[in-house]
């Protein structure tokens, strides 16, 4: 208990997320320091009700951990294995054999091959790993892009992992950043192309019409660190066109929320002549990757060892944070998150990339991606009215994807991969480089 105590305490202290201390913590450190009390108190009793008080330990002990081998055995709380569970069942239907590895298997086995291959990196693991991004040689560097020119896998939504090259500068393309590019995208998964193979995303297709297209879009990124990949990478090449695909699903929540505790992004916003010069360092972003990836691997390895993860209690404590997560998110989106501090930063970076791009006598447009969630429930989410108002004040072209290209399905759900919660299918994708295209 007394360990447990000094560890809650540390944590409280410590967080391992920037502007995150867990309320889990908390409640560790008055248990264990009751329990200490307590146990202190029991020192003096007689000896009958010492035993019967070890009995109820002992009793207490064995239920707990039975409890942590059920739930490492079937994992029946994780809303991820619930929803992997269900493409599993529908992918068996239609006779389609789903890749029940983990991405870090895939990883093993892709370097076991030959091929040089590292985890996907995205941005948030910087935001987190303490918000001014990582440590390289005494110094601090931030990267918003993954290593270049190596093997990584995005996620498994078909039964099939999507394993991608990385380019040059480690963002998802099968061509060279030039100069002279007509349209550059800017977005999140959806962007990069999250559950489809590498020529089934929107800018593989848009290049199948001929167009000139450059994928800047970056999974795991936020507005705030896709407004640092405009700064660092497309204003350095002034493209004729400029798309910015806008996530309801967690562009404003989490992404905003989250990545504004950043003091390292927030120059980005308050500076206009801050910036890393990323685009002339990526061996330095390599390097400093490969050693932070080949940690993240390490540690995924030693917190999926079986009996670790029972004796540490991993099952029962990662129950309780992600019930007490699931509360917190759903306060914050239904009753006391308004998102006003958000909405305005989305403001303030819509207005500079907008007068950046103008600058240049480039084109500007904004595409609003609505969510599985709020497409199956035919909801509003309760900022598409703000942020379309955002956009008619700073006159800027935008695109509301649910009515011009989901609404023309009679099965709104069809354009997800079985039906089912996560990124579009390859269909849906390419329905929006068709739209990309003709602006």
């Amino acid at each position: 208990f007394l360990l447990i105590c000094l560890f809650s305490f540390y944590r409280i202290y410590n967080p391992s997320q920037v502007g995150a201390i867990s309320k889990t913590y908390y409640f560790f450190l008055i248990t264990s320091f009751i329990l200490i009390i307590l146990n202190i108190y029991i020192i003096f009793l007689n000896l009958n009700k010492k035993i019967n008080i070890l009995i109820i330990y002992l009793s207490l002990f064995l239920s707990v951990f039975l409890i942590e081998i059920y739930l490492e055995i079937y994992k029946p709380y994780l809303p991820s294995q619930i929803l992997t569970n269900e493409r599993i069942k529908l992918a068996h239907q239609k006779n389609i054999n789903f890749d029940k590895r983990s991405k870090y298997e895939i990883i093993q086995n892709i370097s076991q091959s030959g091929k040089q291959s590292f985890l996907k990196y995205e941005p948030y693991m910087a935001v987190e790993y303490d918000g001014n991004g990582l440590k390289y040689k005494n110094k601090r560097i931030f990267p918003l892009t993954g290593i270049s020119n190596i093997y990584t896998t995005l996620s498994n939504e078909t039964g099939k992992y999507p394993v991608i090259l990385t380019d040059d500068y480690g963002f998802n393309n099968n061509v060279k950043l030039k100069n002279n590019i007509d349209f550059a995208l800017i977005g999140d998964s959806f962007t990069e192309g999250y559950s489809v193979q590498h020529n089934e995303n929107i800018s593989s297709f848009m290049r199948k019409n001929d167009i000139n297209v450059y994928n800047f879009g970056v999974g795991g990124s936020g507005p705030l660190s896709q407004y640092a990949i405009f700064r660092e990478y497309v204003q350095k090449i002034k493209p004729k066109k400029v798309i910015w695909l806008f996530y309801e699903g967690n562009d404003i929540f989490p992404d905003i929320f989250r990545e504004s505790k950043s003091k390292f992004l927030m120059k980005y916003l308050s500076d206009n002549n801050f910036e890393q010069n990323l685009i002339n360092r990526q061996e330095a972003i390599n390097a400093a990757l490969s050693i932070f990836l080949e940690k993240k691997k390490k540690e995924y390895f030693l917190l999926n060892n079986h009996y670790l993860r029972i004796i540490k209690l991993n099952n029962i404590r990662e129950l309780l944070m992600s019930s007490r997560q699931k509360m917190f998110k759903n306060s914050l989106n239904v009753d006391n998150f308004d998102g006003f501090k958000e909405l305005k930063i989305l403001e303030s970076i819509l207005l500079n990339v907008n007068q950046n791009i103008t600058s240049w006598g480039g084109e500007f447009y904004f595409l609003y991606l609505p969510s599985y969630a709020n497409l199956k429930d035919n909801k509003q989410n309760k900022h598409k009215v703000e942020i379309i108002k955002i956009l008619s004040r700073l006159n800027i072209k935008y695109f509301d994807l649910e009515l011009e290209i989901f609404n023309n399905h009679e099965n709104r759900l069809s354009l997800f991969p079985f039906q089912l919660n996560g990124h579009y299918n390859k269909k849906a994708y390419k329905e929006i480089a068709n739209l990309i295209s003709k602006l």
